[in-house]
């Protein structure tokens, strides 16, 4: 089973997850298109990201699926389109992982984590309900290891997403991240332990792996809530935030400082999970790594 992987490994250290894909893709994309859309008019370029990663050393990449939903792209596709547009790409990064084994002879695990974005919660709930269960269902069919809803902006559209996930009656490990601010709340207004009180409660039935924070405030504005998330949870804690020291996306850390920083976090043990969200890119993961070597990671997973 993955979750036995995805532990086995954590016994020796935290796994880590690809950078930015949006970014990293943007320069290939036409005005207007989503980057989503890459999986149709350049699969192979968006293969080449997903290898680039797993070269550098991403135990887990990530679908490019960000806005993978009727109502998030500017291509007007109906559901059955958006599921074959989520299930092309778990398809390409699957291809990416087979080429990755067959070009570095290495055996070991690697997973394919499908990203389900955020939702505006102006739309009425019937319309976020179909916008993931088209989205979801193209992406556990596609075959991914993972169900990764992040960017996470409130409880109504996390939750919204989670029962679309449980209506299929699969297995599939979930992690969900948050995006947070300075106040430790969600960009929604909501306080990240208001969410979580509601969301502990039912982990088991959601079959939730992991909590974390992506993108949202500075690394250095979210010190306080990682240290939250570390004692509050018996799950497994991530951490990949964006490059920007404000979180304003234009005052961009230098790529060493933001390693510094990180590492500052992987010392003190309170995290399992880490990568890298927008303006990272795969150097970035590659440094990473060799930070990750050195460190144990957070040990109460073990217990999960």
């Amino acid at each position: 089973m993955v979750i036995h992987k995805l532990k086995s490994i954590l016994e020796r250290r935290c796994l880590i997850l690809d950078g930015a894909m949006g970014t990293t893709l943007s320069k290939f994309k036409q005005r207007g298109e989503s980057c989503d859309m890459l999986n149709i008019s350049m699969p192979e370029q968006v293969q080449r990201v997903h290898l680039e990663y797993l070269n550098s050393g991403s135990d887990i990449i990530c679908t490019n699926s960000f806005m993978s939903r009727g109502s998030c792209l500017s291509e007007n596709l109906n559901h059955l389109e958006i599921e074959q547009l989520n299930k092309k790409s778990v398809h390409i990064a699957k291809r990416a992982i087979e080429e990755y084994y067959i070009k570095s002879q290495e055996k070991s695990d690697k997973f394919v984590a499908g990203v389900v974005g955020p939702s505006s919660d102006k739309l009425p709930g019937e319309v976020i309900s179909q916008d993931y269960a088209s989205q979801i269902r193209g992406l556990i069919e596609g075959g991914c290891d993972i169900i990764l809803i992040e960017t996470v902006l409130s409880s109504r559209s996390l939750f919204i997403a989670l029962d679309e996930y449980k209506k299929l009656g699969v297995d599939t490990p979930v992690m969900i991240s948050f995006c947070v601010d300075s106040n430790a709340k969600l960009f929604g207004g909501e306080s990240l332990v208001a969410v979580m009180d509601l969301l502990y409660r039912s982990k088991e039935y959601y079959n939730i792996f992991s909590v974390g924070i992506n993108c949202g405030a500075g690394i250095d504005y979210l010190k306080e809530s990682i240290i939250y998330l570390s004692s509050f949870t018996d799950l497994c804690v991530s951490f990949y935030p964006n490059s920007s020291s404000e979180g304003d996306g234009l005052s961009i850390m230098d790529s060493k400082l933001l390693l510094s920083k990180m590492e500052s976090y992987l010392a003190s043990g309170l995290i399992n999970i880490v990568g890298g969200c927008c303006g990272t890119d795969y150097r970035y993961i590659k440094d990473l790594r060799d930070i990750v070597y050195r460190y144990n990671c957070r040990k109460v997973l073990l217990n999960v």
